[in-house]
Order: structure tokens, then sequence, then C-alpha cells
């Protein structure tokens, strides 16, 4: 496993595709479909945007982190961010937690995201993750995750759109086929944007899915 001084040179030094060389290098001892997950992930991710936004110092939590993709990258940009990476799934943090090494900016917690434990943090990133809670729940848990943005903090979420209605049904197939047992609930981007202005969020956002199959949007959401 490559230091993670190595990593951050080469970041540095190399940019994107070199970030993405690093953190496949951390999952080498992982399963084949995980590998595979691992290089897929960055593609149908807006990573850049998403690290850009966010802070690059503090607490930083990545809600249904799965296997850590996500909360690998934004530690390895970011030195002096600490990253907790959360999800209810143990066998997916186990993987996760073997990417962790000797670094102390990076952690991952097998817990409920409507159960996270942490008193503040700096930012928060959902990542097709809320579209698997009921509607009731999603209100619910941004609220909650709104309370506990400190001033200046950033929410970054990033959720299935309306438009392209092709790619629409592309993200319900993916969902489908990965997530059998989800009631997946999908809101339209004005109704997920009214929910987070109703918070006192002011929202930011885009489609990301161009030149990727599926209809995603990505709110960055900030609070005064």
């Amino acid at each position: 496993m490559p230091s993670t001084h190595a990593a951050r040179e080469d970041l540095v030094t190399a940019g994107s595709r070199d970030l993405e060389a690093a953190l496949r290098a951390l999952y080498t001892s992982a399963g084949p479909t995980v590998r595979a997950y691992v290089r897929f992930r960055p593609w149908i991710l807006p990573f850049e945007a998403i690290d850009r936004s966010l802070p690059q110092r503090g607490l930083i939590v990545d809600v249904g982190c799965g296997y850590g993709v996500l909360a690998n990258l934004l530690a390895l940009s970011a030195p002096d961010r600490f990253v907790l990476g959360i999800d209810r799934d143990p066998e997916r943090i186990a993987v996760a937690r073997k990417t962790v090494g000797t670094r102390s900016n990076l952690a991952f917690l097998v817990a409920d995201a409507l159960h996270v434990p942490c008193a503040a943090w700096d930012g928060i990133v959902l990542t097709d993750f809320l579209h698997h809670l009921p509607l009731s729940e999603q209100d619910r848990f941004l609220a909650e995750a709104r309370r506990r943005l400190r001033p200046g903090g950033v929410m970054a979420i990033r959720e299935v759109g309306e438009r392209p209605r092709w790619k629409r049904a592309m993200s319900r197939l993916a969902d489908t086929f990965l997530y059998p047992g989800d009631r997946i609930a999908y809101r339209r981007p004005s109704e997920l944007i009214a929910c987070l202005e109703r918070l006192g969020l002011a929202v930011e956002w885009l489609p990301d899915h161009l030149g990727r199959p599926f209809c995603t949007y990505l709110y960055i959401c900030r609070l005064a």
C-alpha cells in the first residue's frame, strides 16, 4: 500500500488521474467486484465539483459511504480534513477500513444515517443516498443534518433528477438492480431545492450527467 505522503504527492503533481491511481492502490487487497467498482465510481461521480465546494479543513461526514471511495478521495485531496465515512452495511465498512492504513484523517463507522454520532460538522456529503429513504425520513434527515452544520458549513447532495427521461430510467434501472429491497423515492429538483431553502440553506445546483448515463444533479448548499 502506498504511503499517505506518496498519494498526496501524486495528487499535487499530476492531478486527478494520479489521484485515481492512488485510490485504486488502496483497494488492491479487495475482491474483483470491489476493485471494478472503485474504477467505475470516480467516472460517474462529480468528485472535483464536490471537492471544491467542501471546506479544506474540519470534519467532513460522508453518509452512505459504501466502500469508502469518495471518503478516500476527499481525505487524500485535503490532508487537513478529517473525513468520517458512515454506512449501515458492515461488510462494506470492513472493506473501507482496510484502506485507511496509518492515516489519521480518515475513519469509517457502521451506523444508521438517522443516528449519526457527531455533534457538529463542517461538511456533509450525500451522494446517491437520499432516495433510499422514504420522503418523510428525507425531510427529517435533512433537517437534522442542517442543525448539525457549523456556520459556514456545506452540504453537498447528489441526487437523481427529472431530465433527460431516458437517463432517469437508467438511474431507476440501476437502483432496482443494485438495491432490490429498497423502496426508491426520487423527488423533483424543485421540491428538493424548496425543502433545502426552507431550512435556511443557500442552494446552487447544476446537472452533472453530461457524459454519464444517469440523470443526476449536484446541489451545493451553504449555511451562512
